[in-house]
């Protein structure tokens, strides 16, 4: 809508038309589109950066609440500092209301309130509305390469551990059959590092506990001790004693 690059300084239909790539309204008037998920009069496009929809922001597989008069804490957002310089009105902690690119007819679209609710808006002029740019990816799995840091312990006897997984796939880490180390129980994986398409993970363990009884053959008696699996069994414990013997 800048008259400086031909287009009236507020949209008239041959505007709209004159927008590429497809645009709601030209849709509207017969324009080819190539993605066709929405639902609703004109929300259909087939652009690679687009405004969300009517029904892309009452839906809750996208995070929106599916009531379009909730007060939806996900729909209210902030304005950025360009979009204030441009003259976008924000409430309270830099919220701002923001158009959709479902129309409702020529003259009016629909649009999300500072408040989060979404409805029908009386016209499109001025700057103090905001726009939010939205975009569908579809990233490539990769290969991720998995080391493991077994910190003293080992595999159980005829299990081989995964070494890769792909990265649009959930990797299934050993369990506790898996690895041993005597003494000890594992306890789980902490992952440690994520470099390069490589992923490390680290053994935790708990160390086991034992109580030692003492036999004094006929000596003073010698308390029980409880000690770790890597504690020293008879430091700080004193020797019995029992008359004319050593």
């Amino acid at each position: 809508m800048n008259g400086d690059y031909g287009f009236d300084t507020g949209a008239s239909n041959s505007d709209f038309t004159r927008i590429k790539p497809a645009t709601d309204y030209a849709m509207c008037q017969g324009a080819e589109v190539t993605d066709t998920d929405g639902t609703c009069f004109g929300t259909d496009t087939g652009d690679k950066i687009f405004m969300l929809s009517f029904d892309d922001v009452i839906n809750s597989a996208y995070g929106f609440d599916s009531s379009k008069s909730e007060f939806d804490e996900a729909r209210k957002l902030k304005g950025t500092a360009y979009s204030k310089c441009q003259g976008l009105y924000c409430i309270d902690e830099g919220i701002a209301c923001w158009w959709l690119r479902t129309p409702g007819n020529v003259e009016a679209v629909y649009l999300v309130s500072c408040y989060g609710w979404a409805a029908l808006g009386q016209g499109v002029y001025g700057t103090g509305m905001g726009v939010v740019p939205a975009l569908k990816l579809n990233p490539k799995a990769v290969d991720v390469s998995v080391v493991y840091d077994l910190d003293g312990g080992a595999w159980a006897e005829g299990y081989t551990a995964p070494t890769s997984y792909k990265s649009n796939e959930t990797l299934a880490l050993p369990t506790a059959e898996n690895v041993v180390r005597e003494g000890y129980t594992f306890s789980g994986w902490e992952q440690t590092s994520l470099i390069n398409k490589t992923v490390t993970y680290a053994a935790k363990w708990i160390s086991n506990g034992y109580t030692v009884s003492f036999d004094s053959n006929g000596g003073t008696v010698v308390a029980d001790k409880s000690l770790k699996w890597s504690d020293k069994v008879l430091e700080g414990v004193s020797a019995p004693t029992k008359a004319g013997y050593t």
